[in-house]
């Protein structure tokens, strides 16, 4: 049986296609907080944000499928993302910003 290997490697900036959200991350107390923004584009730059919704829960699992399921279009890329943002979130015992 012959299997490929794959070497990985980062995929350049101009690859990436930017998804319509941003999130930002925090860790209030026990529980994750994820604002979604939709991006505010003039002039074919993104400007700003509006906040379409706060995802709040007390496990990074809930709080990823919760993304997954209000945002079902994003990149894989950017879902990665995420999942290792919430991971560092989670890892911090009282509080996280993210970076």
């Amino acid at each position: 049986m012959d299997i490929n290997l794959v070497n990985a490697k980062k995929v350049s900036n101009r690859e990436k296609k930017l998804d319509d959200y941003f999130f930002v991350i925090s860790k209030r107390k026990d529980n994750i907080e994820v604002e979604c923004y939709k991006n505010v584009v003039k002039e074919n730059r993104i400007v700003s944000g509006k906040l379409q919704m706060i995802i709040v829960g007390d496990n990074t699992e809930d709080v990823g499928y919760a993304i997954i399921e209000n945002f079902p279009t994003l990149s894989s890329s950017h879902y990665m993302y995420l999942g290792r943002e919430l991971q560092k979130s989670f890892a911090e015992k009282t509080k996280y910003e993210q970076g």
